[in-house]
């Protein structure tokens, strides 16, 4: 244990803390580097692990350590989650749309509940607004909140409504009762605050070309960056949870 003890002695912890906390900090400002600031990142995080389980937990009494493991348990699992965040940002894919040789008829469901109706406005106008032949696309808004003004906010939209009697099985009876009223070739699906760019249609349809594939789900994008990309200045380099989620 004596390199250990060495290791985690503040004369060394400290200087050598604040050198990584340097590199990623000149690394993010240069906006150049991910793979070294993720490598950087988990290095202190396993360090911290090491100290944590090594020098801090209370081994005094059974209760006092059985509260010392919950929270260090919490932290390790905090661990894992940027392990695999890391695994999936290291080397992102950065798949191409596939050219379309015709243009499968697609039926648009945007699902909404009790919203407001200035967020589903948003969703509907990109919905609406595809870069795709108009008469190949349809936008259904499926109303389990059974509000009027959901209706009239569907219809200036050109849009189509769908209201069931009840709100069994929440969205995904939702989904289920509107299938039953439609039928085009694709369906493509969004949450009320999920706005599609105008290419979406274009960009995702052709993989179906592939008769082995049945389903396909693409990154969110965000007009905010998340903590982890605002704090390190890589809001245009590095990928957060959410825009890797196809990846």
């Amino acid at each position: 244990m004596t390199w250990l003890n060495h290791f985690y002695d503040s004369s060394v912890a400290i200087p050598l803390s604040l050198v990584v906390l340097a590199a990623i900090s000149l690394l993010s400002w240069k906006k150049r580097g991910h793979q070294v600031i993720l490598a950087l990142t988990l290095f202190l995080y396993a360090r911290y692990l090491l100290w944590r389980g090594l020098y801090t937990l209370n081994t005094g009494d059974w209760a006092s350590l059985l509260v010392s493991w919950t929270v260090y348990t919490a932290e390790f699992y905090a661990f894992v989650q940027i392990l695999l965040f890391a695994y999936h940002a290291w080397s992102p894919l950065e798949r191409q749309p596939v050219p379309l040789h015709r243009y499968p008829s697609v039926d648009i469901f945007v699902t909404v509940v009790d919203e407001p109706l200035s967020i589903l406005r948003r969703t509907l106008i990109g919905c609406v607004n595809q870069d795709y032949p108009k008469d190949c696309y349809r936008v259904y808004v499926l109303d389990d909140g059974q509000r009027d003004e959901i209706k009239t906010v569907a219809a200036s939209l050109n849009c189509e409504y769908i209201r069931r009697v009840d709100r069994q099985h929440a969205k995904a009876g939702n989904l289920n009762h509107a299938l039953q009223q439609t039928s085009r070739e694709f369906i493509a699906i969004f949450d009320v605050d999920h706005v599609p760019t105008s290419s979406f249609l274009k960009d995702t349809v052709g993989f179906f070309q592939d008769e082995q594939v049945a389903f396909v789900q693409t990154p969110h994008h965000f007009y905010n960056p998340d903590v982890f990309q605002k704090n390190l200045q890589l809001e245009g380099v590095l990928k957060n949870e959410q825009a890797l989620i196809s990846k």
